[in-house]
C-alpha cells in the first residue's frame, strides 16, 4: 500500500467531579447545602444509559442545623473515550504537483459523550441522568462524522 498514511488522536478522560445538592439552606449560610447520603452511591444496575449518576433514593435533604455527610467532589460524571482517525494517500501528478485523497473520521467508534448528570435532588424526574451530549470542539454534534477530501499540493 504505497503512499498511504494513517494518523489519529485517541482521547481517554475520566469524568469530572460533581457534588449532589439539596434545596435547603440547612447551615443558614445563604446557599443550599449538599444532600445527605442515606443509601448506596453506586449507579443502579439495570438503568438506562443516560443514568450516569447515583440514584435519587440514595439521598435526602440535610436536616436544619446539621451538616451533610457528603464531602466535596465525591461523585464523577461520565468520561470520554474518543478516537479520531485519518487515512490519506498522496498521488504524484507531475514532479512538483501531488493530489492527496483524505478520509477523516471523527468519533470513529461513535461513542456517546454525555454531559454531567443532574445533581439537584429536587429535580425528581432528571436527577442522576445526563440530558445532553458534549459537542465536538467545532460546535458540531458528538456523533460520528466522516469527511472525504481532495487536496492539490503544488
Amino acid at each position: 500500500m504505497e503512499g498511504w498514511q494513517i494518523s489519529g488522536i485517541a482521547t481517554f478522560q475520566t469524568g469530572l467531579p460533581f457534588d449532589v445538592f439539596g434545596s435547603r439552606d440547612s447551615q443558614h449560610t445563604g446557599v443550599s447545602e449538599r444532600a445527605t447520603l442515606v443509601g448506596s452511591k453506586e449507579i443502579p444496575s439495570g438503568t438506562g444509559r443516560t443514568q450516569t449518576g447515583p440514584a435519587l433514593s440514595a439521598f435526602e435533604q440535610t436536616p436544619f442545623d446539621f451538616a451533610s455527610n457528603l464531602t466535596r467532589n465525591q461523585f464523577f460524571g461520565p468520561g470520554v473515550n474518543n478516537w479520531n482517525f485519518v487515512l490519506s494517500k498522496d498521488q504524484g501528478i507531475t514532479e512538483r504537483v501531488k493530489l492527496q485523497l483524505r478520509f477523516e473520521f471523527y468519533n470513529l467508534f461513535n461513542r456517546v459523550w454525555f454531559q454531567q448528570p443532574d445533581n439537584l435532588i429536587s429535580d425528581v424526574g432528571t436527577f442522576g441522568t445526563s440530558t445532553a451530549t458534549v459537542a465536538q470542539p467545532d460546535i458540531t454534534t458528538s456523533a460520528r462524522q466522516v469527511q472525504f477530501g481532495l487536496k492539490l499540493i503544488f
